[in-house]
């Protein structure tokens, strides 16, 4: 049940951070929350996936209000209800291995008082040189680095994108289908006209995964579940289908090329990284491969509830050895 709430705020933004039992790593996203110069602007929802170890460091912060949700809630429902419950004017959504850095929720704020549906962060690699960070980065947030261009984009960052609540509303039955990422979410606000803003002044750090098998795991569960939905709203051919599942081994490559081109024309230097750790790369992106392969002979399993585990559970070093 909701705490910490104060009727009578009226805030701008609403920040949603969803969370488990690695409580120092979320108490440390919430302090980079708290000590935005824009605090006094925000409401914060936490949603407590493990409300059994206690409150979390920070949350009793007038700013903060908590949902506490049995372990087994999958991300859909938990970001839809910190939908709902939200009262800001925008909402949101940040990952609990996220930090947002300083100026961040004040650009957040402006974007959307200029009318902007969504808002496309700029995304920072906060453990740069741990393990297999700096290939996993551009991998997860290369399009979104620094220095991004300000202007309308065409894509929304992962888990990491601000939306005007009454844009989420607006899309009725088809809001809890695309909640389980801010790509399907924004997916359904452009097909109703909304317009998404790519803001360099709006800054977040991501503590991306240091080993290969993490994030190959967590693609595999996420790809199986979004196939069903990119068939529907892409209107993907049978021809197409058949070949997500035909040429498995031939998606890796075809990643590879489309991706490193685009990063190429916005970021050389984050296309040679790529290049460079080209093995890396294939043997990861067999991870949607494959995802896709068995969602749609076997549809999407357990997938979600796996893919929720992964985000709040998987340690992901940082150069002061937290996780």
């Amino acid at each position: 049940m909701p705490s910490n709430s104060d009727p009578a705020r009226s805030p701008d933004l609403s920040i949603v951070v969803v969370f488990g039992p690695l409580r120092d790593r979320a108490a440390g996203c919430l302090d980079s929350l708290l000590t935005q110069d824009a605090v006094g602007r925000t409401e914060i929802v936490l949603v407590d996936l493990r409300s059994d170890l206690g409150p979390l460091t920070g949350s009793g912060h007038p700013a903060v209000v908590t949902l506490q949700m049995p372990s087994d809630t999958s991300f859909v429902a938990a970001r839809v209800a910190a939908i709902h419950a939200a009262r800001g004017a925008a909402v949101a959504f940040v990952e609990e291995h996220s930090r947002a850095l300083p100026g961040w929720a004040g650009a957040v704020i402006a974007a959307h008082a200029e009318g902007w549906a969504a808002v496309a962060s700029e995304m920072h690699n906060a453990n740069a040189g741990v393990g297999a960070a700096d290939v996993n980065g551009v991998m997860n947030y290369g399009l979104f680095g620094p220095p991004l261009r300000r202007g309308e984009g065409t894509m929304a960052p992962p888990f990491h994108t601000s939306f005007a609540r009454a844009a989420l509303l607006g899309l009725g039955d088809a809001l809890e289908p695309a909640a389980f990422s801010d790509i399907c979410l924004w997916d359904e606000v452009r097909r109703r006209g909304g317009r998404l803003l790519q803001e360099p002044a709006a800054r977040l750090a991501h503590i991306n995964e240091t080993t290969l098998w993490a994030p190959l795991l967590a693609d595999f569960h996420f790809h199986r579940f979004w196939v069903g939905f990119r068939r529907t709203h892409e209107r993907w051919s049978l021809a197409r289908t058949l070949a997500a599942v035909v040429l498995v081994p031939v998606y890796p490559a075809y990643y590879l090329w489309l991706y490193g081109k685009r990063l190429a024309e916005r970021d050389p230097a984050s296309a040679r990284l790529l290049r460079r750790h080209a093995v890396h790369a294939y043997l990861r992106q067999l991870g949607p491969a494959v995802g896709q392969a068995v969602g749609i002979l076997f549809g999407p399993g357990q997938s979600a509830q796996r893919f929720t585990r992964y985000e709040i559970v998987e340690p992901r070093a940082t150069a002061g050895g937290g996780s």
